[in-house]
């Protein structure tokens, strides 16, 4: 009988074990749905301990944000694409030879690449988002709610090198909202966008249940073969 106990008391141990390990498996990443004004799905996004994927279903595309690169992936073609961050860096505008940048820093306190920090919290899907702001033209500010608490670290780092190289004015242009890849890029995990100046660019992210998060997010799909592109000589 003694025997019979032991043995129950270890199988129910082990299977305790096995749901254990299961949870922490589905908790290695976050899921979100980030939903426009009008209730439609934008986009998805999970979060994991060093990755991040943004994925568009309607679009049939997604991108995979690892510690070195990130990797654009066509869903309908099945193919896709590298990036390295150092490619990236390479790129980008160089403030210190912006006119325009020295003209706007002279007198402004906007920080984070045009976007200043407020100080305001705010929790948003269950974690703790940072609301930075720049100031719009007639309506009201534009909004970015950014979560570092959840930012993997080797993309928080892209992000501080990207806004060291960009000027103030950045998004003055073409760019007075940055799209979501953008956001991720250059401030990190982006729970709320709000801007007033255009309607319909609002969105806000949403938690997902934990079993709608599927395992194998951030790896490529065995079924993708890499498109590769001709680098200039």
């Amino acid at each position: 009988m003694m025997k019979y106990m032991i043995l129950i008391l270890i199988l129910l141990i082990a299977l305790s074990g096995a749901r254990l390990e299961g949870t922490t498996l589905t908790r290695s990443a976050e899921g979100f749905e980030l939903i426009a004004k009008d209730g439609s799905l934008t986009a998805r996004m999970f979060v994991g301990t060093d990755s991040l994927l943004l994925d568009f279903p309607i679009q049939q595309r997604g991108y995979l944000f690892k510690p070195e690169s990130y990797v654009y992936l066509n869903r309908s073609d099945k193919l896709y694409t590298v990036h390295s961050y150092g490619d990236l860096f390479s790129g980008l505008p160089n403030k210190a030879e912006s006119e325009s940048y020295d003209r706007a820093n002279a007198s402004s306190d906007v920080r984070m690449t045009g976007f200043r920090e407020t100080g305001e919290i705010d929790l948003i899907a269950g974690f703790t988002a940072t609301k930075l702001v720049r100031a719009g033209r007639e309506k009201g500010d534009t909004e970015i709610w950014v979560s570092e608490e959840i930012t993997p670290p080797a993309l928080r780092a892209v992000g501080r090198k990207i806004r060291e190289m960009l000027p103030t004015n950045y998004w003055d242009g073409d760019y007075r909202l940055p799209t979501l890849v953008q956001a991720i890029l250059v401030y990190g995990v982006p729970l709320r966008i709000v801007d007033h100046e255009i309607e319909g660019k609002d969105v806000e992210a949403i938690a997902m249940k934990r079993e709608d998060i599927t395992h194998g997010l951030f790896t490529i799909p065995a079924a993708y073969s890499e498109k590769v592109t001709m680098k200039a000589p």
